[in-house]
């Protein structure tokens, strides 16, 4: 099984009353981005739709 070491990145997202409302503020949300050609070598293709588990802190990733 091969590893890779990402980052959880902060990214920020405008947060209003409402889709209608002028924004109010912002929050951080936590974001990790897979991409590369080890996925594709592991099984996972352009468009293919997978599941995300998450569980005792641990992302399980299952290709459908």
């Amino acid at each position: 099984m091969k590893e890779r070491t990402l980052k959880v990145r902060t990214i920020y997202r405008a947060e209003a009353e409402s889709r209608r409302e002028h924004i109010t503020g912002f929050r951080t949300i936590p974001e990790i981005i897979l991409m590369g050609d080890w996925l594709k070598e592991a099984g996972f293709n352009e468009e293919d739709r997978v599941t995300v588990r998450c569980k005792n802190g641990r992302l399980t990733i299952i290709k459908k």
